[in-house]
């Protein structure tokens, strides 16, 4: 398996796996942040995107099968980590609504934040929509 950056040729085979996801709202400039795992037929297998506030990257479109390996899903995240570090991220940030997820975001290094210490959008987070979701975040300098 290797790990890209989207490009003109592979935005189309994004946009499509993404829109078989129930309830979400595709958004082109985070489609433009993300970053593929193809496997030897040239398949996309996984996605993770972001979207940057200041020196912070919001993870989203964290999409993958769920057959890949967990160093499978270290390459992905590896790829992503590499660019945020490149536009001088000083954390990722998961908002998590799974177990299933919540313990993915954990072997990758990620770690719980208390909730009453993150705003969002100039509003604290546990105020939010949000609200009943873990939050876990990891330093990427």
């Amino acid at each position: 398996m290797k790990a890209y950056k989207i490009s003109n040729d592979t935005k189309n085979m994004v946009i499509n796996l993404l829109s078989n996801i129930n309830n979400l709202q595709i958004e082109e400039r985070i489609v433009n942040n993300c970053h593929i795992l193809l496997n030897d037929k040239d398949d996309i297998v996984g996605t993770i995107s972001y979207e940057k506030f200041d020196n912070i990257a919001l993870i989203r479109y964290f999409v993958f099968k769920k057959n890949i390996t967990f160093n499978d899903l270290i390459i992905l995240y590896n790829s992503l980590e590499n660019e945020l570090k490149e536009k001088e991220v000083i954390y990722a940030i998961g908002i998590i609504n799974s177990d299933e997820v919540k313990d993915v975001f954990i072997n990758l290094g990620f770690k719980k934040k208390e909730k009453d210490k993150l705003y969002f959008e100039e509003t604290l987070f546990e105020k939010t929509i949000y609200k009943d979701n873990d939050i876990f975040f990891k330093s990427v300098k």
